[in-house]
């Protein structure tokens, strides 16, 4: 049986500051043009980071994997499903970025982006600094936790948690289930099932920490 407490320890790496941006983890190994609509990240010759809103500039960069909130890629769904936005280019996959206190991609949001792209869907946790905690693989069974991500990610009472630097413990406005079993992807690393949100108080003290 698993422990109503269950903490997986991730190794801290909070003592450098040298990199002031994150940098963001591709769901899909071959490298892709990817436009990421959130700040923080760092850039490279894939990875472009774009404002909330910047879908021309987007649209220029010829992206073939798109990172962004929950909420702007359902914006972007609804634009393309209008025809009033045009992102041929796409072609690996979307990815959803879910911030602390932020609601996690829904079925319903799944849906709306299946419609739009028909392309794979991938979720991922972020950390107060954008580094991510765990990520969505090609299987879709859950959210693996990365073993080299900064932080410590607790479950406790199906409350999603993160000990900060310092000890202070930042509870991430998010319920799920830890999974420790082996994933059909073939990882076994332990993995997030079943993310969805708790009431909206909850969420907005989690926010506070960003």
């Amino acid at each position: 049986m698993i422990p109503a407490t269950m903490i997986v320890r991730i190794r801290i790496a909070f003592g450098s500051r040298r990199e002031a941006f994150a940098r963001f983890h591709s769901p899909v190994e071959a490298p892709a043009r990817t436009a990421v609509l959130m700040p923080g990240f760092q850039q490279n010759a894939r990875v472009r980071v774009f404002p909330e809103g910047a879908y021309d500039a987007v649209a220029r960069f010829r992206p073939e994997l798109l990172a962004a909130s929950a909420p702007e890629l359902r914006r972007i769904a609804r634009l393309v499903k209008a025809g009033r936005l045009s992102l041929p280019s796409l072609n690996v996959g979307l990815v959803a970025l879910t911030r602390a206190g932020e609601r996690p991609l829904e079925q319903s949001g799944r849906d709306l982006l299946w419609s739009a792209f028909e392309l794979p869907i991938y979720e991922q946790l972020l950390g107060p600094r954008h580094e991510t905690l765990a990520a969505e693989c090609g299987a879709h069974a859950g959210l693996h936790l990365l073993p080299d991500t900064p932080l410590e990610v607790k479950v406790q009472r199906g409350g999603v948690r993160v000990r900060m630097p310092g000890g202070a413990l930042l509870d991430f406005g998010l319920r799920a289930r830890l999974d420790l079993g082996r994933c059909p992807c073939g990882l076994e690393t332990p993995r997030l099932r079943e993310l969805s949100a708790p009431h909206p108080e909850v969420r907005a003290v989690a926010a506070a920490a960003y």
